[in-house]
């Protein structure tokens, strides 16, 4: 409201004489005086008396008249200037009046229109504005300083909500792009689509950088996964033709056996031996690469030639034990996958237990299928690769750039155990090392086989004791030297015939004459 300025009442001054009074008086008494001293003198000097007297009133009245006039002229400047003081004090009062008006009433006022968007020149015309021309001009100035202010903290909020938005938009792009986008992107990709298919349908992200980054990666992958794939699609072939060749090598060798007769076998073995270990290798990398085995079996295969095709596949099967108490078979197209799965756990057991220790294989029934167990007296896994041996066997690690070392057997047991749904753990051993337990369900089993009746007990492969025969003599003609073998393969003849029928042990064979 309003603030009104009270003017004080003049107090009333008591009544004053006349201001000409006082000069008058003055020189009514002079010229008084005067003439009672013109009267009062000699008659000769009334004349002197009266022309001085007079001069001096003359002179008096002048002097008289003099200051009444300046005291008159003083009396009308202090009573300006009195004048000026009140109409001053008056101002100041109604300035002071109008500048608490501002402050109190007008600003807030001004303010609170401002803040509600209002203009500025609008504000101040809806406010009833000082007289005072330069609080005008500074409430104008305030009215402009406030607007613009307020303008610019509109335009901040504005932007501060914009920039949240966009970043809470920038965040949800992320969080697509990272937990879906790319995951999708990824899968399409493994399933050989091309760049155009995987972004098909895909829920891309707003930001303009995020896209760009998204098809980048999206033609990296691409380029990344078909090397890939065409790296797997060469391996596998060439794996392949290494099994084809290896087994074809197997049967000519198990032909040669039998063509050359006893004193070429130790040799043969030897050579057969290598082919084994060949076609291992072989056989582990493509079951790593999603291929097969060398072998297709379209018959069920006895569960005793199983675990002795396993033993066979390995190095030190001489100090292996095999217990087999089943009669069950394998079905055919299960039977190189679970042939090739012992092999890698037998071998496993063999490299990881002092040369001399024996490693024994169990085979037995069990309501729930077969189970095979394999134990050695060798090293236990320690506990800081125990886990993710456990990892391999459950088929948890199946991508290759999981695997963690070179020792790539527990990786192969666990690829072809999650592809043909075998279960495998692995437990201490009774033996003092460690044991593996596999169980083949009744998915993998076929009928009983009564040719092939239990075999039970503790049987070893046998040593290999055929003699060597003698290189054929390169400094004698082919006929000659051909005669000169076989002429050494009659004589071994002989000999074993001659021993077995005294009953005796089979003599060392003659040796080879020398060439010429």
């Amino acid at each position: 409201m309003p603030v009104t300025a009270h003017r004080p009442r003049p107090a009333r001054r008591p009544a004053r004489l006349p201001r000409a009074a006082p000069p008058l008086l003055l020189l009514a008494l002079t010229a008084v005086g005067a003439m009672a001293a013109t009267t009062a003198a000699p008659p000769a000097a009334q004349v002197w008396t009266g022309t001085t007297a007079g001069i001096c009133w003359l002179l008096l009245a002048l002097a008289t008249t003099w200051a009444a006039l300046l005291v008159g002229v003083h009396r009308r400047r202090a009573e300006r200037a009195e004048q000026a003081r009140t109409e001053a004090r008056e101002a100041l009062s109604g300035h002071t009046a109008e500048i608490a008006r501002l402050v109190r009433v007008l600003l807030p006022d001004l303010g609170t229109r401002l803040a509600e968007g209002e203009d500025p020149r609008r504000a101040l015309d809806a406010l009833p504005l000082p007289s005072d021309p330069s609080l005008r001009a500074a409430l104008h100035s305030v009215a402009t300083a406030l607007g613009s202010a307020h303008t610019a903290a509109r335009e901040a909020r504005a932007l501060g909500a914009e920039s949240a938005r966009r970043a809470e938009r920038l965040d949800q792009d992320i969080e697509t792009f990272a937990h879906e986008t790319v995951p999708l992107v990824v899968a399409r990709f493994a399933a050989l689509r091309n760049h155009g298919d995987a972004l098909h349908r895909v829920p891309l992200p707003e930001d303009a950088r995020l896209r760009a980054a998204l098809d980048d990666f999206a033609w990296s992958a691409h380029y990344g996964m078909r090397r890939a794939k065409v790296a797997y699609g060469m391996v596998r072939h060439s794996l392949t033709r290494v099994q084809a060749r290896n087994a074809t090598v197997l049967h000519r060798l198990q032909d040669m056996q039998f063509r050359y007769g006893q004193e070429a076998f130790k040799d043969l073995f030897f050579l057969d031996e290598t082919a084994s270990r060949l076609a291992l290798a072989a056989d582990r990398i493509a079951w790593m690469v999603g291929g097969r085995g060398s072998r297709i079996w379209t018959r069920p295969i006895v569960m005793y030639r199983i675990l002795r095709g396993a033993i066979g596949k390995i190095e030190a099967y001489r100090r292996v034990v095999l217990h087999c108490d089943t009669e069950l078979s394998i079905v055919g197209r299960s039977a190189e996958a679970i042939m090739h799965l012992l092999a890698e756990l037998i071998d496993n057991a063999t490299q990881f237990s002092p040369p001399t220790a024996e490693v024994h294989v169990y085979a037995e029934e069990r309501p729930a299928g077969i189970v095979v167990t394999i134990e050695d007296s060798g090293m236990k896994i320690p506990w800081a690769m125990r886990e993710y041996v456990e990892d391999c066997l459950a088929g948890k690690v199946l991508d290759l750039a999981d695997f963690k070392n070179h020792h790539y057997g527990f990786n192969v047991v666990g690829m072809i155990a999650h592809r043909f749904e075998i279960e495998v753990s692995i437990r201490p051993s009774s033996r003092g090392g460690t044991g593996f337990v596999v169980l083949l369900s009744s998915a993998h089993i076929s009928e009983r086989n009564p040719q092939h009746p239990a075999l039970v007990v503790e049987q070893r492969l046998p040593e290999i004791t055929a003699p060597v025969a003698p290189p054929l003599d390169r400094d004698l003609p082919p006929d000659e030297a051909l005669a000169k073998h076989r002429a050494w393969v009659k004589a071994h003849k002989e000999e074993r015939a001659r021993a077995a029928a005294t009953g005796t042990d089979t003599p060392p064979p003659p040796p080879a004459s020398p060439s010429p």
